[in-house]
């Protein structure tokens, strides 16, 4: 008698995208979603340091000269 395994996709992986640039942070989220991961993007520090308690990303891609809160702060 076989036993049949469930078999699990593996978890999506999550990337925050964190830049002041919206065209570059929308392409870099745009092509990190067509290689099958879940990217999220924030404008500045501020806002990516609110997501990462709330959403928490496996990985953090950030701009480092940023308005508000830049990349070396929410490092």
């Amino acid at each position: 008698m076989a036993v049949a395994a469930a078999v699990q996709a593996p978890a999506r992986r999550r990337i925050l995208v964190v830049d002041d640039d919206p065209h570059c942070r929308s392409a870099v989220a745009r092509l990190l979603a067509e290689e099958g991961y879940e990217a999220t993007e924030a404008a500045d520090g501020e806002e990516a340091s609110g997501l990462l308690s709330s959403w928490r990303p496996d990985l953090v891609v950030t701009d480092l000269e940023m308005p508000r809160l830049d990349g070396w702060g929410l490092a």
